[in-house]
């Protein structure tokens, strides 16, 4: 399945499930996330900037050249995904787990992950 093009600005997508779906150049500005769900699913120029995700997973998912300007992400899964070429800068990380990502290509000063 894919999605395309669609503007989910200040969406609320609460405890969405989303397996192998690829989201191309959707807007997912300032939407909030709980308790979401995103297994192998690929994002290709997605903009994350503003928004919130609380206790959602996004497992072995792929992100390329995503904006994720000023998101944040409290509690939730990240394991297995990889960021290639990603505005990761400024992201606010707290409790989660992130094993297993790779982040490549992406500017990673100035942020603090430790949480």
């Amino acid at each position: 399945m894919e999605i395309r093009g669609e503007d989910w600005y200040a969406e609320e997508l609460g405890a969405v499930r989303h397996v192998e779906v690829t989201f191309t150049d959707v807007d997912l500005s300032e939407a909030t996330t709980t308790g979401a769900m995103f297994e192998r699913c690929v994002f290709h120029n997605c903009r994350f900037n503003g928004s919130t995700h609380t206790d959602s997973a996004f497992v072995g998912c792929d992100f390329r050249r995503t904006s994720f300007f000023d998101a944040t992400f409290a509690g939730c899964k990240m394991n297995g995904s990889v960021f290639d070429r990603c505005t990761m800068r400024p992201m606010t990380v707290t409790g989660g787990q992130w094993q297993g990502v790779t982040i490549r290509g992406t500017d990673l000063s100035a942020l603090d992950l430790s949480g």
